[in-house]
């Protein structure tokens, strides 16, 4: 990489993380190595920050606390103190192909327009058995029918430019259930979009782990409510941050209803509908499931 830029790779841990050496033994494997690998770190136990003292690959470890606290802030801090512009962004728990870096580092390069690259993903399970692989869109999505309603760039595969994402302000936090963050990354692709093209590259170059722990299982639900909410520009109109309280409540329901007005009515009534099954004082668990069940197949299907 003589005379050209670097990279900095960017993992913001909390918890155990007990995938966290196999993400960063991937990225020692790389046909192009990064420069600095920046762990923050957003609460990590001390079992885990022990193992990363004992780890011995050929990579230059940087172990950063979080200045805040959650994902957004952990993420801010990274694109912080980051020393290169180009950032590649893992999750502790995925791990990259080897030749993941250099493709994305070579295509940015030589596409000065583009600001983010992301990929396709191998879905793995806890063990790394292989479940299949992604269908994300090819090639520049800023002008895809779909890229103002759902997120169409896997975050943990992308890598992209940091003063382009500094220009429009990094990750900002307008949606979360209870601590945890969400749809953070949906809402920094639709305004980076401003500042250049995004573009999703055919290959599988992320191996993106299922487990019940992750947040897209955890919290379906909220996860949609959260899209709809960054989807209709509410926050940029009203500065209400959208926030499902651990018991299940939406604050400030009504304005929250009143500023996502704009929204289609298929979309509306489908938040509608998952703002009753968020709620958790449901008497009948199993009934709530099947009805979760049933009105995502219905939605799917309205939507078609």
């Amino acid at each position: 990489m003589e005379g050209g830029l670097l990279i900095s790779v960017l993992i913001p841990v909390r918890g155990d993380a007990p995938f966290l050496s196999q993400a960063i033994k991937s990225l020692s494997e790389s046909t192009l190595k990064p420069s600095e690998v920046l762990i923050i770190d957003d609460g990590i136990s001390e079992n885990q920050l022990i193992k990363l003292k004992e780890l011995n690959f050929d990579l230059n470890l940087k172990v950063i606390k979080n200045k805040g606290v959650g994902l957004v802030s952990a993420l801010n801090t990274g694109l912080d103190l980051a020393n290169n512009e180009l950032i590649a962004r893992l999750d502790s728990d995925d791990m990259v192909y080897k030749n993941r870096l250099e493709l994305q580092y070579s295509f940015l390069i030589n596409s000065p327009k583009v600001v983010v690259v992301g990929s396709q993903v191998t879905y793995i399970d806890e063990d790394n058995n292989n479940l299949g692989k992604s269908a994300y869109p090819l090639g520049n999505i800023n002008n895809d029918a779909r890229f103002n309603i759902s997120c169409l760039v896997a975050h943990p595969s992308v890598m992209y430019r940091k003063s382009s994402i500094s220009k429009v302000g990094g990750y900002r936090e307008i949606a979360r259930i209870g601590t945890t963050s969400l749809c953070e990354d949906f809402d920094l692709w639709k305004r980076v979009a401003r500042q250049g093209e995004l573009v999703n590259l055919k290959d599988e170059l992320t191996f993106y782990r299922q487990h019940s722990g992750q947040l897209s299982n955890k919290y379906r639900y909220a996860q949609e409510l959260a899209t709809l909410y960054v989807e209709s520009d509410a926050f940029d109109n009203t500065h209400i941050k959208f926030q499902i309280l651990e018991l299940g409540y939406i604050n400030l329901e009504d304005k929250i209803r009143k500023s996502i007005s704009g929204l289609p009515k298929k979309r509306l009534f489908r938040f509608y509908v998952y703002s009753k099954l968020i709620r958790s004082d449901l008497k009948f668990k199993k009934i709530k499931f099947l009805l979760g069940v049933l009105s995502i197949k219905f939605m799917n299907f309205i939507d078609k």
